[in-house]
């Protein structure tokens, strides 16, 4: 199991007010499911929220705490957390430092590109809209599972725009860790 990278340990981002947080400091006491959004105005983002915030009760049932970062300012955190995460802490990376920590991809290609057309339509579909770009357009988002002992049971780190994992699959890691800690 990966540990939680040094860089990730010591980041810093802001709150929907504007303050510095230390990011380690919403899991010193519980795991945390760390989603990496692209950016605010993003439909894949919204999209993510969206499907993940609906399994945020099973989270926290799960002794879990579902925490958001985005690449973007403290004041688009704050819209998004109001539209698409109400609830659940929304926090701004600006300088994609979480990002690196967590080798997200970041490029052109891994966000224009035949499967990114694809997950388009599905986002649109299921009526998820592009906003103004606030951040990174090309940063690609991660989803992690980190631990107070400092260890990453999860990590998946998105392909292509539009790419996430499905939350049942973080959710059977959370209960994997539940079965394993009695």
């Amino acid at each position: 199991m990966p540990a939680v990278p040094r860089a990730l340990l010591d980041a810093t981002v802001l709150g929907v007010d504007g303050a510095p947080v230390r990011l380690a400091s919403t899991w010193t006491e519980r795991p945390v499911v760390l989603v990496l959004l692209r950016h605010f105005g993003c439909l894949f983002c919204k999209e993510q929220a969206a499907e993940i915030s609906a399994a945020g009760e099973e989270i926290e049932r799960l002794g879990a705490r579902l925490v958001f970062v985005g690449s973007g300012s403290a004041q688009y955190a704050r819209w998004f957390q109001e539209d698409y995460a109400p609830g659940w802490p929304v926090y701004s990376d600006a300088e994609l430092v979480t990002y690196r920590a967590l080798e997200a991809r970041r490029g052109f290609r891994a966000s224009v590109n035949a499967r990114t057309v694809w997950l388009s339509v599905r986002a649109l579909l299921r009526g998820f809209r592009q906003g103004r770009t606030q951040g990174d357009q090309y940063q690609q988002g991660a989803v992690a599972v980190i631990t107070p002992e400092g260890s990453m049971p999860y990590i998946y780190v998105s392909e292509v725009a539009g790419d996430h994992p499905q939350p049942r699959d973080v959710l059977a890691v959370l209960r994997g860790m539940r079965i394993a800690a009695r």
